[in-house]
């Protein structure tokens, strides 16, 4: 393989990076540009519009997003605060109206997950197609980046790559880029785990909340699995955690939904050593048996946390939500090891096409590798960890991320009130 440059800088983009690069990339605009596409975006899907009559006889069109994330009852248009939180806003679903609204017979159940769906496939549409609008100006960009850094890019635009001349190979597009609309991952993060199978089998107004949680979990950002998908970038990139010296912060919201990124990056070039993977507890050991067993604290889970029944108002208990986190561990474990596995076959590939010797190379000598080069869990012990540099835009965005900082357990961070002022050491 080609020998890499040594890289001992993060630099991790967000969406500031854009404003500051003057493209319009707010979700105000993604806002204007729904309302203004909706009825095209419809037509292109074979949606029809939903028509809805008020009490005075005025006729409105809507679509699903407004009947699944608003009021059934009373559909309007969307306010301003969903989509200006956006993301974070893709699992408020009032389960228990929508029940209401559409009833638990076969063929109302089957009218609820064709309307969540819709919805679904309308704001992912919107999405690509608003990414893909963007103009990115061309190239007269004079800030160059030194050689040493590689960037991780929250964005889905390819800022870096066309205005500041960054080979697409020392780019991570975390959640996938506008080039490759498939690829675009957009959601919140708080229903990483499947739909509860037993909803579905009880039936009526337990399978409709079964169809809204299948939504709340295709939406999902899915975290742990994006990071165990970044850490074998990094490895097949060549990027060693115990190299990184630096990491800058450009640009971004600290929201709630990327904070599991940001503990990964605190872990991977931190003094302790811990692994990416999951891995569980001696007293989380996941059976056949506890599985059935505990059906009935993760349908009390789902019931209590999204409201699919309103009569049960207690608190969700620390068992019900120790059993919903069991199971979701335990399919992020699944899925991280058939990431690594399709990752460990496309490198047997590679060093195959080169003429590197792989006959000592197994799956299992290479989950040592991985440990050890990704994972940094038996790597030599740092004794410094990186140094943050973060920019922030108002006094607002400063407080959060300090809050943020103490949070996290990360001291060792300075603050710049521009861009321009944070990459004064990493450009030419």
């Amino acid at each position: 393989m080609d020998e890499r440059k040594k890289i001992d800088t993060l630099v991790i983009v967000g969406n500031g990076f854009d404003i500051w690069q003057n493209l319009n990339t707010s979700y105000k605009e993604f806002q204007k540009y729904y309302l203004e596409h909706r009825r095209d975006i419809l037509k292109d899907l074979k949606i029809k519009e939903i028509e809805i009559v008020d009490k005075n006889g005025n006729t409105q069109k809507l679509s699903d997003v407004e009947l699944i994330y608003g009021n059934p009852f009373d559909p309007q248009k969307l306010d301003d605060y969903f989509w200006h939180s956006f993301e974070a806003s893709l699992d408020k679903i009032d389960a228990y109206k929508i029940n209401l609204y559409f009833g638990k017979s076969k063929k109302e159940l089957k009218r609820l997950k064709t309307h969540t769906r819709n919805a679904k496939r309308i704001l992912q549409k919107a999405f690509c197609d608003w990414i893909q609008s963007i103009k990115i100006p061309s190239n007269d960009n004079k800030i160059r980046f030194k050689s040493n850094c590689y960037f991780v890019n929250f964005n889905y635009t390819e800022t870096l790559e066309k205005r500041f001349n960054i080979d697409e190979d020392d780019v991570y597009h975390v959640h996938g880029y506008a080039r490759e609309p498939e690829s675009i991952i957009v959601g919140h993060c708080s229903h990483p785990q499947s739909p509860e199978e037993a909803l579905k089998q009880i039936g009526g107004r337990f399978r409709g909340l079964y169809h809204i949680e299948e939504i709340l979990f295709e939406t999902d950002k899915h975290t742990e699995e994006n990071i165990i998908a970044m850490s074998l970038d990094f490895g097949s990139s060549c990027i060693n955690a115990e190299d990184i010296k630096d990491i800058y912060i450009l640009g971004h919201s600290f929201g709630e939904a990327d904070m599991e990124y940001f503990r990964f990056f605190k872990r991977a070039t931190g003094i302790e050593q811990t692994s990416v993977s999951p891995e569980f507890e001696e007293d989380e050991e996941f059976s056949e048996e506890s599985f059935i067993e505990e059906i009935p604290l993760r349908i009390n889970y789902v019931i209590k946390r999204y409201g699919g029944d309103n009569s049960i108002t207690d608190p969700i208990t620390p068992e019900e939500e120790k059993a919903v986190l069991k199971k979701c561990r335990f399919e992020q474990f699944i899925n991280a090891k058939i990431m690594e596995e399709d990752y460990f076959e496309t490198m047997k590939e590679v060093f195959e096409e080169e003429g590197i010797d792989i006959s000592d190379f197994n799956i299992d000598t290479f989950d040592e590798k991985l440990d050890v080069e990704y994972n940094n869990a038996s790597a030599p012990k740092r004794i410094k960890p990186a140094n943050w540099h973060i920019s922030y835009y108002s006094q607002d965005d400063k407080k959060r991320i300090q809050k943020t900082m103490k949070e996290l357990g990360i001291k060792n961070y300075t603050l710049y009130d521009s861009i321009d002022k944070a990459i004064e050491n990493i450009k030419i």
